[in-house]
């Protein structure tokens, strides 16, 4: 029986096997034909435990789509990690599985591809709202810039102020185009909300909007 410690980056991925008095070490690149060449000899599996991370994903993608058990740890709280002196990918790996092997794997939840994919798609929305902002912002200034005063920023205001600079003009058509992108997403958030099985006890909470409590939920 195999257990596995890979440490993952954005390109490659470097691997040890443990087993049967054994150790293997092995760079592979980190797509989907390198993880699979990767475990294409281990057939007996106990667990492969990776660090969670923003190139995680799609490791554990591939992982539970070839039926791997998967451990993922806290990285903040591997503590042989993250205070070693030396630091390399080797040791890293190593490290998760001398961790599991002592019962000290500092285990993160691994919530399922579902909740996973709505998790993604609710934080990517803040991305086109953070634009918006900064859109609004350059907005401000540049009215300011024309000596033009306003309080309150409205579509109806820049309407009739929009043709005063090229460069407000083609902020306030970015604003509108931004704004229709972060309805569209808010629409695809909405129905994942109302397929979700979370969706009905979330609807009887008082005191909160139910897509408030579910974007708390997904976190």
């Amino acid at each position: 029986i195999s257990l596995i410690g890979v440490d993952i980056h954005k390109k490659y991925c470097l691997g040890i096997i443990e087993g049967n008095n054994t150790e293997t070490k092995l760079r592979f690149p980190n797509t989907r034909n390198g993880r699979k060449a990767f475990l294409k000899n281990e057939e007996h599996i106990d667990k492969v435990i990776i660090e969670a991370g923003s190139v995680s994903e799609k490791t554990l993608r591939s992982l539970e789509d070839l039926n791997v058990p998967v451990k993922m740890a806290n990285p903040r709280k591997a503590r042989l990690i993250a205070e070693a002196t030396i630091k390399t990918d080797e040791l890293d790996a190593k490290s998760l599985i001398d961790l599991e092997k002592v019962g000290l794997l500092p285990e993160s939840w691994i919530p399922s591809r579902e909740i996973r994919d709505i998790r993604h798609l609710c934080r990517y929305r803040y991305f086109p709202v953070q634009i918006r902002t900064k859109i609004k912002n350059r907005i401000h200034y540049e009215l300011d810039r024309e000596d033009i005063n306003v309080k309150t920023l409205t579509y109806k205001y820049l309407e009739t102020v929009k043709e005063k600079t090229i460069m407000i003009d083609q902020l306030y058509r970015l604003l509108k185009e931004i704004k229709e992108k972060i309805r569209e997403v808010g629409k695809e958030i909405e129905r994942e909300y109302s397929n979700n099985e979370y969706s009905r006890i979330i609807d009887t909470i008082p005191g909160i909007t139910s897509m408030a409590l579910f974007y708390f939920l997904l976190r």
